[in-house]
């Protein structure tokens, strides 16, 4: 990033330019039960953004916040060797055959054989206007915009296919207005805020029907309108209680609409969007300091009562899957962290999460009862817990030099991958993961070099995300850090 700060047009003006580029080798598909040998893929991305920040613009009190940018992409997928491989990188051998085993799925591991670059353009902005005419009241006023388009390029499909797929376009615009206030000398805050969300898909999808092709073409917007409220009183010095209630909305991304062929996602174009009634109620402490002890804390309890809940569906055979919307879901819980701190040297924390997310669609739309009403959640971890200490100790081997050790702990009680109603005995399960690390960084004296050493999962337990996708077991880091200014 370039630019100026502090000058009399602009308390921050900044341009800002960014290259990566990216080559993997996927090793599996939606599951790790899917292998994969030789597909690839890779992203070449270029961006520049614009950023503009000024406080008291053309008015006292009136400030502006925007950032705009631009992103080309290059993502390409390169499949067309449709051999079976094992885990150690091993191709099957068929000893009836005396061959080597091969997928029957087009000439790929994955599907039909792929040599995609698919280029993506996006454009996003995003403005906020706040303005205080009192003291007591401000209003603000915030707009985001993005553009996604993506152009197929793929010269193993026919050409008769190239010739009718069509540009993906994907538009989102998202305006709001909230007014803040205080009364009661400070004690009592309160908010209301007004959301109106549009989206808009336009697209030509060819499918093959036979020996011709049958043009899907997509062109749909949707409008919705989202709202809240919310309060914060201080019951007692430093005892905050707060709640609030807003009609959520949450427009789908662009993967979870168009799909993501590098990444095995099939497009899902009538993709709603989820909608929820959403409760809050919670308490604020602190800081409270006592000599050189000081704590602090918050606790929140939450419903959420969700419509269309986006999820990402069931994986197919060839690896691949989708979104859909969940009909309707309950959540109840709880959210609670607290910190203590000893003479700015000793650092505890502990966080704690619990939710109960349940299907709450009792009938489909035959009339029919589902099997899993009232189940929890599929998929989606229920309890949690972290915690963390860290020390810090001064002048080790060098006057001013600063050494800390830390400690993490985290916790995620076992739950069901499918419904639970579902199935028998021997149900798939994402077992009961802890996870521990230990990590120290030294920094020397000038305060510009720090070196860092982590060990993470130090115990080495298999850990895996909400698919069962495995994650690295024990592993050691080193990082060193250099400050110009």
């Amino acid at each position: 990033n370039i630019g100026f700060t502090d000058v009399k047009w602009a308390d921050s003006f900044m341009v800002g330019l960014l290259y990566s580029d990216m080559n993997k080798d996927v090793q599996h598909g939606g599951t790790m039960e899917v292998v994969y040998g030789n597909r690839r893929t890779g992203q070449q991305t270029k961006m520049a953004s614009l950023k503009y920040d000024k406080k008291d613009f053309l008015l006292e009190n009136l400030d502006v916040y925007s950032v705009a940018s631009y992103t080309h992409s290059n993502r390409w997928v390169v499949d067309t060797i449709p051999d079976m491989y094992y885990w150690n990188g091993e191709r099957l051998w068929n000893e009836d055959q005396q061959s080597y085993y091969k997928w029957n799925r087009g000439g790929g591991e994955a599907g039909i054989a792929t040599l995609a670059d698919n280029l993506e353009k996006s454009v996003a902005y995003r403005m906020n206007v706040s303005y205080a005419p009192h003291p007591q009241h401000q209003f603000h006023v915030n707009y985001f915009f993005n553009n996604f388009s993506r152009d197929i390029n793929d010269p193993l499909l026919p050409q008769a296919e190239q010739a009718l797929t069509d540009t993906r376009n994907m538009a989102k615009h998202i305006w709001g207005g909230t007014y803040e206030n205080e009364w009661l000398d400070g004690r009592l805050k309160s908010f209301v805020f007004f959301k109106h969300y549009m989206q808009s898909v336009s697209l030509a999808d060819p499918v093959k029907t036979g020996n011709s092709y049958v043009v899907t073409e997509v062109d749909r917007t949707v409008n919705h309108n989202g709202y809240g409220a919310g309060i914060v009183y201080e019951l007692f010095p430093k005892v905050l209680l707060q709640s609030s209630y807003e009609h959520a909305l949450r427009l789908p991304e662009s993967n979870e609409l168009l799909g993501n062929k590098s990444e095995n996602i099939n497009a899902t174009y009538q993709l709603e969007p989820e909608k929820s009634h959403n409760i809050n109620l919670g308490l604020l402490l602190g800081t409270f300091n006592w000599k050189r002890h000081s704590m602090k804390g918050d606790i929140n309890f939450f419903m959420r009562d969700i419509f269309d809940m986006i999820q990402r569906g069931e994986t197919s055979t060839d690896g691949y899957y989708g979104y859909e919307n969940l009909g309707k879901v309950l959540s109840k819980g709880f959210d609670a962290e607290f910190n203590y701190e000893y003479d700015n040297k000793l650092f505890l924390t502990y966080g704690v999460s619990v939710f109960n997310a349940r299907f709450n669609l009792q009938y489909n739309e035959n009339g029919e009862e589902y099997s899993y009403y009232k189940d929890r959640l599929r998929n989606a971890p229920y309890f949690t817990m972290n915690t963390g200490a860290e020390y810090v100790w001064t002048s080790v081997l060098q006057k001013d030099s600063r050494l800390r050790l830390n400690y993490q702990f985290g916790y995620v009680n076992k739950f069901y991958k499918n419904w639970e109603s579902i199935g028998g005995e021997n149900k798939a399960i994402i077992p009961t993961q802890d996870v521990h690390n230990l990590g120290a960084i030294y920094t020397f004296p000038d305060k510009k070099i720090s070196v860092g050493l982590n060990a993470k999962n130090i115990f080495n337990k298999q850990v895996f995300d909400n698919w069962a996708l495995q994650k690295p077991g024990r592993s050691f880091h080193v990082k060193i850090s250099y400050r110009i200014i």
